[in-house]
């Protein structure tokens, strides 16, 4: 099945608003605020004002290009690989229950190119991969590929960069925890996020709770953050996934083939 972010991320937002979450739309983290070694808020952009938030305890989930970044040295040899995609009005696909790969380096070298059928004839059709032009490969694919485009038409275009590098180091510090994207939570070999981005999210959350009850904000407490994370399944396809990565992108296209 296909996952409607925009979708899932509105419901998530609606259910914390009735658990009496504030919600704060069009806002952007551009840095932390820190009391000595403990972060204890962000400094947020928001319609031109740059406004403080002070928190005992911050949970950073804010993607590969987020300011999270600026704190883990790790990420200037981290591996970011560039996506593109179009939302596609009647795409004329046979089966439209499964989604549709495509490998090799014809379509997306060092990574791979996607169908994902929606509603209605409605497709997601994109790609992430290195060191080319994204945009002048998935045109070029749409061209060469009459029989599923002919009728189409680009209704949305969206475009972004996906963490393969697997976890990070350490993704607590004093009063800080780093999920999602931002910590590597994506599975390398696939590039799928959702998954384990919610269940490292839904783990924070429980123990930033647990901090509130006991008052300890510390590196040392928080850690229980990473030792759930990591027994769980999603935290063990991130390091296969990795492997499996790594060995993808020594094959060439006769390998693959």
């Amino acid at each position: 099945y296909i996952v409607d972010k925009r979708l899932l991320l509105r419901e998530i937002v609606s259910e914390a608003m009735k658990s009496g979450a504030e919600v704060l739309m069009n806002a952007y983290a551009v840095d932390f605020l820190k009391d000595g070694n403990k972060f204890s808020g962000v400094v947020v952009s928001h319609k031109g004002e740059y406004i403080k938030i002070r928190s005992k305890i911050v949970i950073s989930c804010d993607g590969a290009a987020g300011v999270s970044r600026m704190l883990i040295s790790s990420r200037n040899t981290r591996t970011l690989e560039p996506a593109y995609q179009y939302t596609m009005a009647n795409v004329l696909l046979n089966d439209r229950n499964s989604i549709h790969i495509f490998f090799g380096r014809k379509y997306a070298p060092l990574g791979y190119l996607w169908i994902f059928p929606k509603d209605d004839n409605v497709a997601n059709v994109g790609l992430g991969a290195r060191g080319v032009n994204l945009r002048d490969y998935l045109n070029k694919f749409i061209s060469e590929n009459p029989d599923l485009f002919r009728d189409s038409s680009i209704v949305k275009i969206n475009a972004g960069v996906i963490d393969l590098s697997g976890q990070i180091d350490d993704p607590v510090m004093d009063g800080l925890m780093i999920c999602g994207e931002a910590a590597g939570h994506v599975v390398p070999i696939t590039g799928e996020g959702i998954g384990p981005s919610a269940v490292a999210g839904k783990i924070a959350g429980e123990v930033a709770v647990e901090a509130l009850e006991s008052n300890d904000f510390s590196k040392g407490f928080l850690e229980k953050y990473v030792r759930r994370f990591h027994s769980h399944k999603y935290s063990k396809m991130i390091n296969v996934g990795l492997k499996a990565r790594l060995l993808f992108e020594k094959l060439d296209d006769k390998d693959l083939n």
